[in-house]
């Protein structure tokens, strides 16, 4: 009697297992894709010098999405800029094992030194690599919008080196605008250095997608530049090959 009663019990539990794994909603593919993640590593190297930002496939599987002072680093308090030659786009697997890399052109910078000390609006770039990306790897969307809410939850993901391997950093945090109608961004991820190009990344439409890039910090904030308004148009435009049918609206965003 006791083992029958076992039995029943058992098979109750087992069918409810079933049942409650049915009711499961599918991951979204965003986060199936994720695991073959876009962020890579701009590696700059000349002589003993060598300098790290971070770098996003956007697009299609030769557009990469960073800062604009990739290829800077201050010495002295004076930018030194080095040649293209010297900078690889990286990718690694999720062993943290490069499992791609290339060399780049510049397409397109928001402005030169000077400009990016008068206004942090203008620090981010678009670069073609001389080799397309493997097409296991999605690249991420921009998503433009004409105004950034409030204080909307965001997930920043970088890529770091430690040892011989490389780590995708992802902290979750909030993002607002540095002022009434601003494209800067101020958001509450703590950052290291080298997470530089980092993407401010939100689901819309069920998919992760780039609304803004970490380029520094300011005070016990980070700072990003937001891809709304006219600067998300004139990054489309360098951003050919991008499907607009992926684009997002600012009314999936999630704000408090």
């Amino acid at each position: 009697m006791i083992g029958t009663i076992m039995k029943r019990c058992i098979s109750a539990l087992v069918l409810a297992m079933a049942l409650f794994g049915l009711q499961q909603p599918p991951p979204l593919r965003a986060t199936q894709n994720f695991s073959v993640s876009p962020i890579g590593a701009i590696n700059c190297r000349s002589g003993l010098t060598s300098w790290r930002t971070t770098g996003t496939l956007v697009g299609d599987q030769k557009t990469v999405l960073t800062v604009a002072h990739f290829d800077t680093f201050r010495r002295r308090n004076v930018d030194v800029a080095k040649d293209l030659r010297d900078c690889r786009f990286t990718l690694y697997d999720s062993y943290g094992v490069q499992s791609f890399s290339s060399r780049f052109e510049l397409v397109q910078r928001g402005g030169s030194p000077q400009t990016r000390h008068l206004s942090n609006a203008t620090d981010w770039a678009v670069l073609t690599l001389d080799h397309s990306a493997p097409e296991a790897v999605t690249p991420l969307q921009v998503a433009t919008s004409p105004d950034f809410p409030s204080r909307s939850e965001v997930m920043i993901v970088a890529s770091s080196k430690s040892g011989r391997r490389a780590n995708k950093n992802t902290r979750s945090c909030l993002a607002w605008p540095q002022a009434e109608r601003s494209i800067v961004l101020q958001h509450s991820c703590p950052t290291k250095g080298g997470w530089s190009g980092a993407p401010l990344l939100v689901r819309i439409d069920g998919e992760l997608q780039a609304v803004g890039v970490h380029s520094g910090r300011l005070g016990n904030f980070g700072l990003a530049v937001g891809f709304n308004g006219r600067l998300g148009e004139r990054l489309r435009a360098a951003i050919p090959r991008q499907s607009p049918r992926t684009l997002g609206t600012a009314t999936s965003f999630r704000s408090d």
